[in-house]
């Protein structure tokens, strides 16, 4: 199936343009994998688990049953290898039995890997060296930039802004409906 075939047939579901990005950039080898939280105004989660499959995603269907969060009818681990998918899975059963996850708990590390986060910005995350983004310092562009789904660190702000940059560049080249649909989601 060609590249645009498959963000075509991505773009078609109903799963809102954050999750549809996140699984983009996943069809697009910028990250292993993503979390797919399904509502009852989304595509039927049968459909949404076929065609992720048809365009050669493995998708886990997690258990919702005592979740916490009940506002989501089904959850889907997607991912490109299923050594991923497997390892998320594994993950987020994890994070469901715990509470309070400390910052130096190691799932925060493998969950950052898992999602395609630099590691300096998980590095940050861990050792709660965040840049804020009531700092002088914080970068403009990252204000309301919506491929901003992890923190940025105060010693390598700029280098993980690269990866947003990358992110960016191949979603224009690959989907740029997909992106377009992002950014069409920003109030001004």
């Amino acid at each position: 199936m060609e590249t645009k075939e498959v963000m075509d047939l991505l773009h078609s579901l109903k799963i809102g343009a954050c999750p549809k990005t996140m699984i983009a950039l996943v069809l697009l080898g910028k990250k292993p994998c993503a979390e797919l939280d399904i509502y009852v105004h989304n595509t039927l989660p049968s459909e949404v688990k076929r065609v992720l499959e048809t365009i050669g995603l493995v998708v886990i269907p997690m258990s919702i049953e005592g979740s916490r969060n009940v506002r989501h009818t089904a959850k889907f681990c997607v991912a490109l290898d299923k050594i991923y998918a497997d390892m998320l899975v594994a993950l987020i059963r994890m994070r469901e039995q715990l509470t309070g996850i400390s910052r130096d708990h190691p799932y925060h590390k493998l969950y950052g890997v898992l999602m395609g986060y630099p590691l300096s910005a998980i590095e940050g995350f861990i050792s709660n060296n965040m840049l804020s983004e009531s700092d002088p310092t914080y970068p403009e562009t990252a204000k309301n930039n919506l491929l901003l789904v992890f923190k940025l660190s105060v010693k390598h702000w700029a280098e993980e802004m690269n990866t947003l940059s990358v992110w960016e560049h191949a979603l224009q080249r690959n989907a740029p409906q997909i992106l377009d649909h992002l950014y069409s989601t920003v109030k001004h």
